[in-house]
């Protein structure tokens, strides 16, 4: 299968970051079990990696809170 990295749709620095943690767009779809050349696998695909992005940032908010708690 040819790569499709370069189709992959705009995403924001996190999201670009758990990405490239599974090696490329082609492989990440491919591990999710999507398509990478499948248009409704694509859609799915920005679906899965948003909420992965947004699980990290409400993980990062709270690792700040605890932080900010401790230092008082």
């Amino acid at each position: 299968m040819p790569s499709v990295d370069a189709l992959h749709p705009r995403l924001t620095p996190i999201e670009s970051d758990i990405c490239k943690s599974y090696g490329g767009w082609t492989k990440f779809m491919i591990s999710m079990r999507l398509r990478p050349e499948n248009c409704d696998d694509l859609e799915k695909g920005r679906v899965i990696i948003a909420a992965f992005a947004a699980e990290m940032e409400k993980d990062l908010e709270q690792e700040q809170k605890q932080k900010l708690q401790n230092n008082r």
